[in-house]
């Protein structure tokens, strides 16, 4: 290490404050203290039982899944997710998204690779990032799904391809009903390759209702497709967040 590099460690130490908390004990990596780490909720490690299909945790007291009740059989096969949608989780991605802290890829990237190693997941011909509108891109300087997925393409060594388009500028789908989210993505995008016969595994921050995912899905499944699945690094449970 030069005199610089000391210096510069001397006035930006690697313990800097929690990204879930804001507490100044921070963490070696910069991301989250030991008490945000304790507070993470891994779906893969609840004591409930989970859909095969959508990997949502299912509560003892409902028959089956809901969430991917509606969910079509020209849309995703399989869909998982790192963690429930709550704190600190949801402030990591909500700075990841929103407020420029783009660092957090290795962070949540770690976290999808976690999961495909516990899980087991196969191999697929590509990955392939949620896309984002370029008018969308512009305002935010970068597409979140795309920075984890080459995060996965490194780490796990797969091949990551930009296959499809978002050809059409929609309103921020967190802001809508479930039924306006499937309308609002009405011929929203446009695939770009041949597909026939691959397996495709779709790149996500967030997983809500499934809709966008689905659409693109879809999109695939409808072009030759042979599976199409999803990982996320979070999705929405509700009576799960505590």
């Amino acid at each position: 290490m030069n005199l610089m590099d000391k210096l510069m460690e001397l006035l930006y130490p690697p313990r800097a404050n929690c990204l879930g908390c804001a507490s100044p004990r921070g963490n070696e990596d910069g991301v989250l203290c030991e008490d945000c780490q304790r507070r993470l909720k891994p779906i893969r490690e609840m004591n409930v039982p989970v859909c095969e299909r959508c990997g949502s945790p299912i509560s003892v007291l409902t028959e089956g899944c809901r969430r991917c009740a509606d969910w079509k059989a020209d849309e995703l096969d399989m869909a998982r997710s790192c963690y429930v949608y709550a704190p600190p989780v949801d402030g990591l991605i909500i700075q990841f998204k929103y407020n420029g802290v783009y660092r957090l890829d290795e962070f949540l990237g770690r976290a999808l690779c976690g999961m495909i190693r516990d899980l087991e997941i196969e191999k697929p011909d590509f990955l392939v990032p949620v896309p984002m509108h370029r008018r969308r891109l512009r305002q935010r300087g970068y597409n979140q799904a795309e920075l984890l997925a080459r995060v996965v393409e490194r780490e796990m060594g797969w091949n990551m391809a930009e296959l499809l388009r978002r050809t059409h500028y929609t309103r921020r789908q967190a802001r809508l009903s479930a039924k306006q989210r499937r309308h609002n993505l009405d011929g929203a995008f446009e695939l770009d390759g041949d597909v026939s016969g691959l397996r495709i595994l779709l790149i996500d921050d967030v997983l809500t209702t499934g809709a966008t995912a689905n659409r693109c899905a879809r999109l695939f499944k409808r072009s030759g497709a042979a599976w199409v699945g999803l990982l996320s690094v979070a999705r929405a449970v509700p009576g799960f967040e505590n």
